[in-house]
């Protein structure tokens, strides 16, 4: 095998055994198509000539069929019978006479005599009927018979027509007969209609009818001479074109039909068929030389690539040392790279925690300190209530780290039917000292329908928180400081008091949560990036602008909205998009709509 396949990576070998192997099938796939095309055209000749013959034949006995019962019928008129039995009746009889001569024009005949047994011509129309013709054998002998006579005969003029005769009865004699000549120049016009040479012989082996083709191609002696048994193998050529002859029966009327088919349709055929064979030939030789080639050019670019290959592997080999080295240097890279990642998030974390546990622990220290005094004056229900609200802003700190720790991670976290009003009234109480510091008048107007959402409580009281403590940033900061989102300009300055308007209403299948805020809103500059971790426009020590990155994350995962825009009115106003939580799944119904003011203390 492996010799083999050297030799056919030798160009001159492979083209050479390819060419051989394209030539044999070349002179096989000619010899298949000039065989096939011959053997086809001659198969539509002989169609052509039996479908010829067969129209022709039926030409010939439907214009003889004309005449062939008239003689039957005059022999059984009273004035042809009275002719014979040797009544006074004449032959210028003027009533035999009109018959015989209407008979003669109305059947298109030549000729109708009438003769008597011994073949004398007793009366006729227009002569051409001799006693030689009455007496010739095909027309009376059947007289005697009691059959009907037929025969070719040939007129004293040199025409050919067709005879019919038939004997006149009286009783049982033979009496005499009734003989009808009918003319065969229209057959022999119909003949000519097909083209071709056609002729007829008689039992006799003479020519009895031909057409202008069969005169034009050769006389009568010439046209004898060819009558031989019909086959392709029996050839005739006459000027430098070859025919062949085909004959058949026509039993009715005793004759032989003959006709000459050209024979230049098989050398057409095969001259077609050749050069079809050769032309895809040589369309197959240039195709597979060509592939051929392109085979023996792969092989050469294979071998070229092997030893372009072969190099390379030894450019490799040289580098890979130095490339052993450079990958020990960025192991150590990524490791470093590595450990720095881990400090990043592990410093995200904790600003974010840090962040999330100032407000809480801000009110837990408030409680505390209201909780002390309390006690000093003996007011211990009020203490105690101040002791539980710690412990509630403790069990909430809780909650913040876990939610912060399944944020960071992004956890499936199971919703539930969350009442908006529960949410902005545990935000408004845990916001209560700041929004008293602000000395900021605050009004809710919630709708009376169902507000129920599908969210996770605490998550989403740390988002209204953070748009709470970012609203009352923006309203409390003097003329040129910025919030920690968004960058306002506080259009009454130092604490002046200002107003925070919290709406929610429901539409459809949503609900949505609007807090508005009466600072000088915010730039397009900050508009794209307000929602970025980190980014913010306060002062430093005094944000890490985390608020809003951490709550638009929060709605998302609620599959709801966080958006923000400048009020037409003047402020900035944040809006929360969230799916209503569906009523027949609710635990309660609707609750009477809310509308309060929170006033600056």
């Amino acid at each position: 095998m492996k010799r083999i396949a050297r030799l056919l990576r030798r160009p001159l070998l492979v083209q050479g055994l390819l060419f051989c192997l394209l030539l044999a099938l070349s002179a096989a796939a000619f010899w298949f198509a000039t065989t096939r095309a011959t053997r086809l055209a001659e198969t539509g000749i002989r169609d052509a000539a039996g479908e010829t013959l067969g129209l022709q034949a039926e030409t010939i006995v439907s214009q003889l069929d004309k005449q062939r019962f008239v003689p039957v019928v005059l022999a059984r008129r009273r004035e042809v019978t009275n002719l014979v039995s040797g009544s006074p009746l004449l032959p210028q009889d003027p009533a035999l006479r009109s018959v015989l001569e209407d008979t003669t024009w109305l059947s298109g005949s030549l000729d109708i005599a009438i003769a008597d047994p011994d073949g004398r011509i007793l009366a006729g129309v227009t002569g051409l009927i001799t006693e030689t013709i009455a007496d010739s054998p095909g027309l009376s002998v059947p007289t005697g018979q009691g059959r009907l006579g037929r025969s070719s005969v040939k007129l004293a003029n040199g025409k050919r027509a067709y005879g019919f005769s038939s004997s006149i009865r009286i009783g049982s004699r033979h009496a005499g007969s009734v003989i009808v000549l009918a003319p065969i120049e229209a057959i022999e016009r119909a003949w000519t209609l097909s083209g071709k040479p056609v002729f007829a012989t008689d039992s006799r082996q003479e020519i009895v009818a031909r057409d202008l083709q069969a005169i034009e191609f050769s006389n009568d002696e010439g046209l004898m001479a060819m009558l031989h048994p019909a086959s392709l193998a029996a050839e005739i050529e006459r000027d430098g074109e070859r025919y062949a002859l085909f004959t058949r029966a026509i039993n009715p009327v005793g004759w032989r039909l003959h006709v000459l088919e050209n024979l230049r349709p098989i050398a057409e055929a095969r001259n077609q068929a050749a050069l079809i064979s050769l032309l895809g030939a040589a369309l197959l030789m240039v195709a597979a030389m060509g592939l051929a080639n392109r085979w023996l050019n792969r092989i050469r670019q294979i071998r070229l690539e092997r030893a372009n290959a072969i190099r390379l592997e030894r450019t490799v080999r040289e580098r890979t040392r130095e490339l052993s080295l450079a990958n020990e240097r960025l192991r150590k890279t990524q490791q470093e790279l590595v450990q720095a990642g881990k400090l990043a998030a592990l410093g995200q974390m904790s600003a974010a925690l840090s962040h999330e546990f100032n407000q809480p622990l801000a009110a837990i220290r408030s409680y505390a300190d209201n909780a002390a005094q309390y006690l000093k004056r003996g007011r211990t229900t009020e203490a105690e209530d101040n002791v539980t609200r710690i412990a509630a802003l403790t069990a909430r700190m809780a909650a913040i780290s876990k939610d912060l720790q399944n944020f960071a991670r992004r956890p499936q976290e199971r919703t539930m039917a969350v009442d908006l009003r529960d949410v902005i009234d545990g935000a408004l109480e845990l916001t209560a000292g700041r929004i008293a510091e602000s000395r900021a008048s605050v009004v809710v107007d919630l709708s009376d329908e169902p507000l129920l959402v599908r969210a996770g409580m605490n998550r989403l009281q740390q988002v209204v928180i953070n748009l709470l403590t970012n609203a009352l940033d923006a309203m409390a900061q003097p003329a040129g400081e910025t919030g920690s989102g968004p960058a306002r300009k506080s259009r009454r300055g130092g604490k002046t008091p200002a107003d925070l308007e919290i709406t929610a209403h429901r539409r459809d299948e949503r609900i949505f949560l609007l807090v508005r805020d009466h600072g000088p809103g915010f730039t397009a500059e900050v508009a794209e990036k307000m929602f970025d971790p980190f980014y913010t426009t306060k002062a430093v020590n005094q944000g890490l602008g985390l608020g809003l990155s951490i709550s638009y994350n929060i709605i998302r995962d609620f599959g709801g909205k966080l958006t923000a825009r400048n009020h037409p009115d003047g402020g900035a106003e944040f809006g929360i998009e969230l799916e209503a939580w569906p009523a027949d799944a609710a635990d309660s119904g609707a609750r009477p709509g809310l509308r309060q003011t929170v006033a600056a203390q």
